[in-house]
């Protein structure tokens, strides 16, 4: 599926595209660093506010903002290629509403909308100042964004409110919420538990695609260990 909203050039989206495309190493997963630049920061929220009202809201005030044309939301496990031709995404700009990126992502005349899949997205505008990622596996987004973007972004950022590693570390977050076995989420403990378990996770690297990340990665046998190992991995290897 591709879709480009009313009043966007193709140009611009094919810019956005680029810098989606370009923004992250097709071979890498979590845990691993999945970008191909340093970025100044990386801020971690709940996926699923890609994928509704927030991102909604928020996307309009990261254009205005950055003086960028469009947002380019790249499904990249439906994409046949990486190439305008074959990519499947989203291309958005300020007039997007919350019904019609629900209908986007959620219907659009397939058998089964995005929103209902496990599948690996990359976000990013045409100016390219700021990149989310996600894999709707692992339940966690991560934002990169320079430090100019930080304080120049700061009202998109107060719409989405992303979590800096500390703080994703303290129970209780808005987005990870209490169950009632008593386990909070995210990431009570995360760093000492993360640590003793990380070498025995990197035997087995997620591998991408639906069906090899739910078989194959041992990350996914309990939720909130798979957050904390997850958030604990890839900042260490940012390295």
């Amino acid at each position: 599926m591709r879709h480009i909203s009313k009043g966007i050039n193709e140009s611009s989206c094919r810019k956005a595209l680029l810098n989606a495309r370009n923004a992250f190493d097709l071979d890498m997963n979590f845990p691993n660093n999945v970008f191909t630049q340093h970025w100044d920061h990386y801020l971690f929220f709940p996926s699923d506010r890609m994928f509704g009202k927030t991102l909604v809201k928020a996307l309009p005030v990261f254009i205005r903002l950055e003086q960028a044309n469009t947002v380019c939301l790249l499904n990249i496990t439906q994409s046949s290629s990486l190439e305008f031709e074959g990519c499947a995404a989203l291309f958005l700009n300020t007039e997007i509403t919350a019904k019609e990126y629900d209908y986007l992502i959620s219907n659009d005349g397939a058998e089964v909308g995005w929103f209902y899949l496990m599948e690996d997205y990359i976000c990013t505008s045409d100016v390219g100042s700021w990149c989310m990622y996600c894999e709707m596996t692992s339940d966690i987004a991560v934002l990169a964004i320079s430090r100019a973007g930080l304080e120049q972004l700061r009202p998109a950022l107060d719409i989405l409110q992303p979590y800096t590693l500390e703080e994703a570390c303290r129970p209780g977050q808005e987005g990870w919420q209490a169950k009632p076995d008593g386990v909070v989420l995210p990431f009570a403990l995360m760093c000492r538990e993360g640590q003793a378990t990380t070498p025995a996770l990197r035997a087995t690297p997620p591998q991408r695609g639906i069906y090899s990340k739910v078989t194959n990665s041992r990350l996914l046998k309990n939720g909130c260990c798979k957050k904390r190992v997850l958030l604990t991995m890839f900042t260490a290897s940012l390295q």
